[in-house]
């Protein structure tokens, strides 16, 4: 997601060139907080509900609202970007305005997964590539027993599982050099046809699986449709808090114990919050 409309934009603005005291924020904090915490949002809270047990279950070099604002991302995506789409817009900018040795991390190679393996964050590159998998296979995009198996992972069960539902694919080497067009055209009517009968049920059992080994790629639709838009809001929100934060922190008119304050509690639902009130 992109900062398009205007009116967040002007209050980007304003907000990076205001001076932020300690009261301010956690007020603003206090707020955002609140935005979505009652019981008409309450799929919301679930999503927040996992997003703390996930980023609870990895192990990476990052502190951990690196991690929450990660799979926040991660979450985003699969909400709003369509999942016909062969290519993915992930929007990273919250973690990295958080966390600048995410900014440097994300930079280091050609695509995202590729960089995070190289700065040893394998516990992202590999549910990244997932989500990837994911978003492949659902765009109905020729992938190949292949690809499926090679996802690297050190669970062994997980492997299999991968592995035995690659196989279920036609077995169409997309490498191959073909002796005609004709062959070509063939193998892809062939692969077109399985797809239209078995590829809904194909990703739905790839999403399972990797659910049940990762605990990611889930399915967010909320049946109260009210929540894709505060949703969204809720993201800008804590973008615009994240941005005063920096700017406050620059400016030293907040402690490091606020910051830690803000950064501990940042994402995290309303009753996980309130188990943790700002104590001067």
């Amino acid at each position: 997601m992109n900062i398009s409309d205007e009116r967040w934009r002007e209050v980007f603005s304003i907000a990076t060139n205001m001076t932020w005291d300690s009261e301010q924020i956690l007020f603003l904090k206090t707020v955002i907080d609140n935005f979505i915490s009652s019981e008409v949002e309450d799929e919301l809270q679930e999503l927040l509900l996992w997003l703390e047990e996930k980023s609870n279950s990895v192990t990476v070099k990052y502190k951990l609202v690196t991690t929450r604002s990660f799979y926040f991302s991660l979450a985003l995506d699969m909400i709003y970007n369509s999942k016909n789409s062969l290519t993915s817009n992930i929007d990273f900018t919250l973690v990295c305005d958080i966390d600048e040795e995410f900014l440097i991390d994300i930079t280091g190679a050609s695509n995202y997964v590729d960089s995070l393996n190289l700065a040893n964050a394998t516990e992202f590159a590999l549910d990244l590539n997932l989500i990837n998998k994911i978003r492949v296979t659902s765009a109905a995009a020729p992938i190949d027993t292949i690809a499926i198996s090679q996802i690297c992972t050190s669970n062994s069960q997980f492997n299999k599982e991968l592995i035995q539902l690659g196989h279920r694919l036609p077995q169409w080497d997309i490498t191959d050099n073909y002796e005609s067009d004709n062959s070509e055209i063939d193998e892809i009517t062939e692969y077109d046809n399985w797809w239209k009968e078995n590829g809904e049920d194909f990703v739905e059992k790839l999403r399972n699986i990797i659910i049940q080994h990762r605990n990611i790629g889930h399915n967010w639709e909320f049946i109260n449709s009210r929540n894709y838009k505060l949703l969204k809001q809720y993201y800008y929100a804590n973008k615009l808090l994240v941005n005063c934060l920096n700017n406050a922190d620059k400016a030293k008119t907040i402690s490091s114990k606020i910051r830690s304050h803000i950064e501990d509690t940042l994402l995290l639902p309303i009753a996980e919050i309130e188990k943790r009130p700002f104590k001067n």
